[in-house]
């Protein structure tokens, strides 16, 4: 799915303004990563929160790059 340029915007303003979400994110993101090779209940689930937290952490570091290509302008 593409991402709206408002949203993009927004995701870029998080993660310009409040880069210590961003990095608790990627931490809590990198914690699964480590435990799920041992997880014995709910393994599915698992795999389905590492691969949302991978992506948000991902949209969140790359926003204001997608979103200078697409305006040109960079978030406040």
């Amino acid at each position: 799915m593409r991402i709206e340029l408002d949203d993009l915007a927004e995701l870029a303003r998080v993660g310009s303004n409040y880069p210590r979400f961003v990095e608790w994110l990627d931490r809590w993101r990198d914690d699964e990563l480590r435990t799920l090779p041992i997880a014995q209940e709910n393994l599915r689930v698992r795999q389905g929160r590492c691969q949302v937290l991978s992506e948000i952490v991902e949209n969140l570091k790359d926003a204001p790059d997608l979103l200078k290509q697409r305006t040109g302008n960079t978030p406040v």
